[in-house]
């Protein structure tokens, strides 16, 4: 299942996933990374991936299986992505991961 999991800043979030099915819930801006990280937890952090690009999603990368950054036009934190496992530069190319797999295995070859 898909969870979008957000502060929704620029408040579209809810605009933007009308069409496809996925369950949002929002937060505000204050203890957010927390809520991110309780989250994955109750999902279990062993089968958990998660995207995102703002400093709050730091706790939640560190919680989950696999933390992909996504550097998009408005950028990404840099707390962020020290905490991310893999770095993308749009949300479609980190989605695409999991349709190409090998990809995700390749990114993350030590």
């Amino acid at each position: 299942s898909i969870h979008v999991v957000t502060a929704d800043t620029h408040g579209t979030v809810k605009g933007e996933c009308a069409d496809i099915p996925v369950k949002i819930q929002v937060f505000d801006n204050e203890n957010a990374g927390n809520h991110k990280k309780s989250i994955v937890e109750s999902f279990g952090q062993e089968t958990c991936a998660c995207i995102g690009n703002g400093f709050n999603d730091g706790l939640m990368f560190e919680a989950s299986s696999l933390s992909i950054a996504v550097i998009g036009n408005e950028g990404a934190s840099g707390h962020a992505l020290t905490k991310a496992d893999i770095v993308c530069k749009s949300i479609d190319d980190a989605l695409e991961l999991f349709l190409k797999p090998s990809r995700i295995v390749a990114g993350l070859r030590r």
